[in-house]
């Protein structure tokens, strides 16, 4: 506990402010924050399931239901055919399952109603975001003990990774955002395979396995962090990786297996919506491959990194020495964040 307690301190400050913000500063619209933006079709999975069992999400646009109309938007539903598919993926959605239905359960027992998005219900959500960031906090600090960082360092990263980036902001005024739990499964993820490639237990593979569905789940481009798996193995040739691959090909074999039944739940529900497994959810959103606006991204004034997350730049000229002292670790970071620059350039 005592090894943890940066992860604490971080919690309640970030808890504490929460409750402020939902409480002293939302006033007539409490709550309306926390399902919000693309949150709100990320969140929409779960009361269609769970409370209207109608995944063509017509139940929002019905007169009884009115009251619930402001937390979803008509620009989520693209149309496949003459059926509709909802353009989010549903991967928050199973992630805050166990937090929704306590505060369905609870939100029926007081009032004896549920529509899914009472302040109660709300509540559990926000309790749910920072859940998973204590998570990703808890397996990035072991992640980080495997290279034997001190662990005053470790806690001073983790402090200014919450404090100094936007991850605060997304933790606390839009927990329905997907911002937090990639970080969280990511981290997971890291750890998890680093645990395999250096006890070979099976269970971390599989577990590895299993969180990378979850990952791409969330958002199907973040699956680019398969890359970075062979440059967490303990030994730099290939030829040992090739090895490690052949010595566990049946477990290797299960894990994809593992990786195939999480991902097909994605395909399983486009299928109830629109009949197809693989539909182009985005209507006329996509990816411009060949014009990517790589000094956007990082400098615009419409979420460039640099310009709303100064602390990143900063943290650049740590590449230098995590060259110096974990040049595998380097290689496999630097290759990730480019294709995954890449992809966010081009979209």
């Amino acid at each position: 506990m005592k090894k943890n307690y940066i992860i604490i301190v971080l919690l309640a400050f970030c808890l504490s402010i929460s409750v402020a913000y939902q409480y002293y500063f939302v006033t007539d619209n409490m709550y309306e924050r926390i399902v919000d933006s693309d949150g709100k079709g990320y969140y929409a999975f779960l009361p269609a399931v769970f409370i209207y069992n109608d995944l063509s999400f017509n139940f929002f646009f019905k007169k009884k239901n009115k009251s619930i109309k402001p937390y979803f938007h008509e620009r989520f539903i693209v149309k496949q055919g003459d059926r509709s598919v909802i353009k989010t993926y549903c991967g928050e959605a199973i992630l805050l399952t166990p937090f929704f239905l306590t505060g369905w359960l609870t939100q029926f027992i007081i009032h004896g109603e549920a529509t899914g998005y009472e302040g109660l219900m709300q509540f559990f959500i926000c309790l749910g975001i920072l859940f998973y960031l204590a998570l990703g906090l808890y397996y990035l600090k072991k992640f980080l003990r495997y290279y034997y960082i001190e662990e005053r360092i470790i806690n001073f990263s983790l402090a200014v990774f919450v404090l100094g980036t936007n991850m605060l902001y997304y933790a606390v005024y839009h927990p329905t955002m997907t911002h937090v739990y990639s970080f969280s499964l990511i981290a997971i993820f890291l750890y998890s395979v680093k645990s395999f490639w250096l006890t070979e237990n099976k269970k971390h593979l599989f577990f590895s396995a299993l969180i990378l569905g979850l990952i791409t789940l969330l958002r199907p481009v973040n699956i680019v962090v398969i890359l970075i798996v062979p440059f967490l193995s303990s030994a730099w040739s290939w030829s040992f990786i090739t090895k490690k691959i052949k010595e566990h090909s049946v477990k290797m074999v299960v894990a994809a297996f593992i990786f195939a039944v999480i991902v097909s739940i994605q395909l399983f529900l486009n299928f109830l919506q629109c009949g197809r497994l693989l539909p182009w959810s985005y209507g006329d959103e996509g990816f411009y491959f060949l014009h990517p606006r790589y000094l956007d991204v990082l400098f615009s004034f419409r979420n460039g990194l640099f310009i709303y997350t100064p602390i990143a730049f900063l943290a650049c000229f740590g590449f230098y020495y995590l060259l110096k002292k974990q040049s595998r670790l380097f290689y496999g970071v630097v290759i990730t964040l480019m294709v995954s620059y890449y992809f966010i350039s081009s979209w």
